[in-house]
C-alpha cells in the first residue's frame, strides 16, 4: 500500500486486541487533499444521481475506480488504513431472508418482511448470500493487494429484526411477544453462523490472511467482526440481558476477536452486560448529534479499560491530548478526521509518541 509502512501498521494494530503496545498507541489520521468522489470511507457524494448511487453498491468496476480515486486524494497518517467496504447496509444478511434495499448517499434502508410476529417466516434463501459473495471476491480481484477489501457490516440480530419487523412494531413484540423474539433470534444468528464464515475467507488473501474493518481502520491475524446493538437505546438493561447478550456470546462462533459499536451515551446503561462478553475485546465509541463530545466521557472509557477491553475513539483533533493524557496507551486507538493539513497531523502524531504510557 503506496505511502504507507504497512509492516509497522500491522504490528500496531495486531498487538492492539491484545491491549500490547508496539512502539505508541495506535491512531488513524486520514487526510483528504481536495474534495472527493468519497467524503469518507462510508458515503457517497450527494451530488450523484440516483443510477450512480446505486452503482456506487454495487457495481464492483465503478466502486473500484471510484475508490482509488479517493485514494489518490488522500493522505494517510498514522495508522489509517485505504480499504474498499462491501456495503450491504448495516445488518444486511437480512437481505438473504427476503429484505428489499433502497440505496441512498449516505445509507441503505432495508425493507419490512415480517407483518406478523411469526419466526416461521424467517427462511433463509442463499441466492443474495452467494451475489454478496461474488461482488466481494470481484473486489478483491480488482484490488490486487493494493488496499484492503474489509469485512462488511452484516451484523446486529435484534438491529435485522427491527429492520425486518419495523421498529414500532418489534418494541411492542418486547412487551407482547418475547417468545417470538427469542426464536426470531436463534434463526438471525444462524443465518449469520452459516454467512460471515464465507467473508472471512474471501477477503483474507487481500488482508495478509487476515481480516479488516474499514471505517475503524482496524486490522488483525485472525477473524474480526463488528458487533452491535443500536435498537439498544430504547430497551432496559434486563431486556438487553435476555435478547441482546446471546447474540454477542454466538459471535465466538465464527469470530475471534469482535469490536463493539457502541452508540453514545444512551447505551452506557448496558455497558456491564458488554463487558462480560469474553469475544468483544474493544469497545468503539461513536459521538452522535446533540451529544457531547467523546473526551466529556474519560470515566465510562477508564471503566473500559479497567475491564481489560480496548477503545476506538472517533475524535476531533482537540480532543486526542486530552484522551491520550487521561487514558492509558494500551488498547487505544483513536480515529481523527477533521486534520487538514500535514502539519497538523505530524503534530498530532509527535503528540501521541510523546505522551503514550501504560
Amino acid at each position: 500500500m503506496e505511502g504507507i509502512n504497512w509492516e509497522k501498521t500491522k504490528e500496531r494494530l495486531g498487538a492492539l486486541w491484545e491491549n500490547e503496545i508496539v512502539d505508541r498507541c495506535c491512531i488513524a489520521i486520514p487526510m483528504s487533499q481536495g474534495p472527493g468522489d468519497y467524503e469518507v470511507i462510508t458515503q457517497m457524494s450527494s451530488n450523484w444521481s440516483e443510477k450512480e448511487i446505486i452503482k456506487g453498491y454495487i457495481d464492483t468496476d465503478f466502486i473500484t475506480q471510484q475508490a482509488r480515486k479517493k485514494f489518490s486524494k488522500t493522505k494517510y497518517f498514522g495508522d489509517a488504513l485505504p480499504c474498499i467496504f462491501p456495503n450491504f447496509g448495516t445488518a444486511g444478511y437480512v437481505q438473504y431472508i427476503g429484505s428489499k434495499p433502497t440505496y441512498r448517499a449516505d445509507t441503505i434502508w432495508l425493507s419490512k418482511t415480517l407483518t406478523e410476529p411469526d419466526a416461521s417466516q424467517i427462511v433463509f434463501d442463499e441466492t443474495i448470500y452467494m451475489e454478496h459473495l461474488k461482488h466481494v471476491k470481484e473486489l478483491v480481484d480488482l484490488a490486487k493487494n493494493e488496499y484492503l477489501i474489509t469485512m462488511p457490516d452484516n451484523c446486529g440480530i435484534i438491529d435485522g429484526l427491527a429492520a425486518i419487523r419495523g421498529s414500532d412494531s418489534l418494541l411492542f413484540d418486547f412487551i407482547e411477544e418475547p417468545e417470538f423474539i427469542e426464536r426470531a433470534t436463534r434463526k438471525l444468528i444462524e443465518i449469520q453462523r452459516k454467512t460471515i464464515p464465507g467473508f472471512f475467507e474471501t477477503i483474507k488473501k487481500n488482508n495478509d490472511g487476515g481480516s479488516s474493518h474499514a471505517w475503524m481502520h482496524l486490522w488483525s491475524p485472525k477473524r474480526v467482526v463488528q458487533v452491535q446493538c443500536d435498537f439498544s437505546v430504547m430497551i432496559s438493561p434486563d431486556d438487553y440481558k435476555r435478547f441482546v447478550v446471546p447474540e454477542l456470546e454466538a459471535t465466538a462462533e465464527w469470530a475471534d476477536y469482535a469490536v463493539y459499536h457502541l452508540d453514545g451515551q444512551e447505551q452506557i446503561r448496558h455497558l456491564d452486560y458488554i463487558l462480560s462478553v469474553d469475544v468483544i475485546k474493544m469497545i468503539q465509541w461513536t459521538p452522535v448529534a446533540g451529544q457531547p463530545p467523546a473526551s466529556d466521557f474519560i470515566p465510562v472509557f477508564q471503566k473500559i479499560q479497567s475491564a481489560g477491553k480496548g477503545l476506538v475513539l472517533i475524535l476531533q483533533a482537540w480532543e486526542v491530548e486530552k484522551v491520550i493524557t487521561e487514558l492509558s496507551s494500551k488498547g487505544l486507538h483513536m480515529i481523527v478526521n477533521d486534520v487538514h493539513s500535514e502539519k497538523e497531523a505530524m503534530e498530532i502524531l509527535r503528540l501521541v509518541e510523546q505522551k503514550t504510557h501504560c
